[in-house]
């Protein structure tokens, strides 16, 4: 109860006297009390509780009369066990006498009903306060509604209208736009991996821009956030995921050379020990698949590939593990973290890496090393040593098209 007034209390709820109610007990007969919470309308009684208890002798013996079995035995007996299961509780007292009780007293018959869900059937039990006449003496000021069937009704209809509309407007307001997008990042965040982060993006400029009508760009990013909102794995947190694997990666830009870029990885496991690595020098023609941008310095590009690379080779390693990623470049390590980037060649590598850490159920975490403490330095250079495990072998521009075609 004091966690739920707390509640009450932080999200300002109206009815600051709940709690204290619902410790002490409800009356049944009488004023109702004032929620200042629901809709306003006067329901006045017809009896006051002085007149409920000066009729309440006559009425005794009558509903004492009417405590008989309800010709289903199963059903008098769960109802009997359900009252006895209330007074262990000691939500009840008793049993006490007829005879015990005081001139005033008011009797009100209990009888149990069947409901039913799915193949279950639970029994009920039914105070009839309306018969004892408690019913006549309630007063308030406040009312609830509860939907009827046309109510339901009306609004099955309107779901169905909006499901067949669903895709069919092709404008998104600022202000819906904004909306929306702070659901599905909410939505997003209960989900594994970081593959939306790409359509987060889209949807984000097209909210910066004012909104307005869709483009076939912005159309796609939304359907992507909404398969994913139907097939996109949930977050789990299990035990299983014990062992962790480092992976170091750098790659290298040397303009000039017979091989003017490299890159290198090394894998190890949760011990620290060499396991696998590569190191993959490219000449001219393959860096130029790779500089589509024909940039006088594309290490950001390469980087990130260097990245790819190890998971292209490595995936098979990673299933149901924690997994640590180093690299030495901020601009790649910003890019894996945030799961895009402005670079159009980069960002296509950032979402191949998060879709091979998506299918290889890893928690990845990125992080920086320093230059001078990379062990993929010399790997990235073509520098090969035995003592760092098997070499595996991949073709850097054969990876690379992978992620832009």
């Amino acid at each position: 109860l004091c966690l739920f007034k707390e509640i009450l209390d932080t999200c300002g709820h109206g009815d600051v006297t709940l709690v204290d109610e619902v410790s002490q007990g409800f009356r049944l007969s009488g004023a109702i009390p004032d929620s200042h919470v629901f809709r306003a309308k006067r329901t006045t009684a017809s009896m006051s509780t002085d007149e409920l208890k000066a009729t309440s002798s006559k009425m005794r013996s009558y509903i004492l009369s009417t405590c008989k079995s309800s010709d289903d035995p199963e059903l008098d007996t769960a109802t009997y066990d359900a009252t006895k299961d209330e007074l262990e509780r000691g939500w009840l007292w008793g049993p006490v006498s007829a005879s015990s009780l005081p001139e005033d007293a008011v009797l009100t018959r209990r009888f149990g009903i069947w409901q039913s869900s799915g193949d279950q059937r639970k029994c009920r039990p039914i105070d009839n306060y309306r018969e004892s006449l408690v019913n006549l003496t309630t007063s308030a000021n406040e009312t609830i509604s509860i939907h009827s069937a046309d109510t339901i009704a009306a609004g099955i209809a309107f779901d169905m209208k909006a499901n067949r509309d669903a895709g069919k407007s092709r404008s998104l307001l600022m202000k819906d736009g904004e909306r929306l997008r702070g659901r599905l990042n909410f939505m997003d965040g209960q989900l594994f991996g970081k593959l939306s982060q790409h359509a987060f993006r889209g949807l984000t400029r097209h909210v910066l821009a004012g909104g307005g009508k869709l483009g076939s760009s912005t159309r796609a990013h939304l359907q992507f956030l909404k398969d994913r909102m139907f097939k996109g794995r949930p977050r789990r947190v299990s035990t299983a995921l014990h062992e962790t694997v480092h992976i170091f990666v750098d790659a290298c830009h040397e303009p000039g050379s017979t091989e003017p870029a490299g890159l290198g990885g090394i894998l190890l496991d949760s011990s620290g020990r060499y396991r696998e690595y590569y190191s993959e020098m490219l000449d001219e023609s393959a860096l130029a698949a790779i500089n589509v941008r024909k940039s006088g310095n594309p290490i950001f590009e390469l980087e990130c590939l260097a990245i790819l690379c190890a998971l292209h080779l490595w995936h098979s390693h990673l299933s149901g593990k924690h997994l640590v990623v180093y690299t030495d470049n901020n601009g790649a390590l910003g890019s894996m973290i945030k799961g895009h980037s402005e670079n159009l060649e980069g960002d296509a590598i950032v979402r191949l890496v998060h879709t091979i850490l998506d299918l290889s159920d890893c928690i990845v975490w990125f992080e920086r090393v320093c230059s001078s403490s990379n062990v993929a330095d010399e790997p990235s250079r073509g520098v090969l040593r035995p003592s760092w495990g098997e070499r595996k072998r991949c073709d850097p521009s054969e990876v690379f098209a992978l992620a832009i075609k």
